[in-house]
């Protein structure tokens, strides 16, 4: 069996990737000149980072780094465990070069490790249904290449489709919020609707 992980920008709850063992690493951030990591809310408040955002607090943010990728990696290939890193997108972000360069350095070490790196091409709830994906997969039984394969043939098109959800949603909301403003309300209709379609993506 092989081991899922991915990073803590698919913002799925810490519980959720626990049930399923999925392990994460983590990015980081700063606010306020504090050096914050993103352990999804394990080490802080989220309600207290929300309210810095809500009165005006703009956080900063790093990549993972490749030492950190390193270590993240390197008890799996030790215990000789499969790994498949569903990981933030590499348009985005540098971190999926450093998990790329990372995983050189532990081949290097450990060359009969298995170490697949899904690109997933997308970030935060984009990601994070493609891990739902692979923990499903998983649950098949798929195996390592399967999985793999899958992402490589659905990613596009699995993000697309989210992507397109999303913009229904977001005209929904703005149709809603018209009816807000001209007559102080959200028709029925209109409200009705973002609820199915809210509910048809959760």
């Amino acid at each position: 069996m092989y081991q899922l992980l991915t990073d803590s920008a698919c913002d799925l709850p810490r519980q959720t990737l626990a049930d399923a063992n999925v392990n994460f690493v983590s990015f980081h951030f700063n606010v306020e000149g504090q050096d914050l990591t993103d352990d999804m809310g394990g080490s802080y408040e989220l309600k207290d980072f929300f309210a810095k955002i809500k009165n005006g607090v703009m956080p900063s943010t790093s990549a993972i780094n490749v030492g950190e990728y390193v270590d993240f990696f390197t008890p799996y290939a030790k215990a000789g465990t499969p790994v498949a890193y569903i990981a933030f997108s590499s348009g985005l972000s540098s971190s999926f070069e450093a998990a790329t360069e990372a995983k050189a350095m532990v081949l290097e070490k450990y060359p009969e490790a298995q170490i697949a790196l899904v690109d997933t091409l997308a970030a935060s709830e984009g990601e994070g249904r493609m891990v739902l994906e692979a923990i499903r997969l998983q649950k098949e039984g798929k195996t390592l290449a399967e999985l793999v394969a899958w992402f490589e043939e659905n990613r596009c098109a699995f993000r697309n489709g989210l992507l397109s959800i999303r913009w229904i949603i977001c005209i929904t909301a703005a149709v809603c919020h018209a009816h807000r403003q001209r007559w102080g309300r959200c028709s029925t209709s209109s409200r009705s609707w973002t609820w199915i379609l809210w509910a048809g993506c959760v």
